[in-house]
């Protein structure tokens, strides 16, 4: 019966040494894919003028604090996100794609590309 806890203690510990610095690689290419994907819808805007320049100005200051904020959460928590910061940039990165969308959808566009 001791043999079985301690092998469920030793494959317990294993899997937690294994899984979690994964799962903060697993954050970090989450939130960065996201931040990549932003910034292509950005570009891709601004190639068709359908993002202007103060437009595009006022979302690349957000997608700076976006990483700004995701570096000092990791600094803090020595390189892994908790739930509660995970879910917070979500919420941002949420935020400033509905911004992307309605910079792109609004009736501003670039007259001079």
């Amino acid at each position: 019966m001791k043999t079985n806890t301690l092998k469920l203690a030793v494959a317990a510990m294993l899997l937690g040494v294994l899984v979690v610095p994964g799962m903060a690689s697993a954050d970090r290419a989450g939130i960065n894919a996201r931040l990549e994907n932003q910034h292509d819808r950005i570009v891709q805007g601004n190639h068709t003028g359908e993002i202007t320049r103060r437009e595009d100005r006022n979302i690349t200051v957000d997608e700076s604090r976006v990483r700004y904020q995701e570096a000092v959460d990791r600094r803090r928590d020595g390189g892994n996100l908790t739930n509660y910061q995970r879910s917070h940039l979500d919420s941002e990165l949420n935020r400033s794609s509905r911004l992307i969308y309605n910079d792109k959808h609004n009736d501003h566009v670039r007259v001079n590309k």
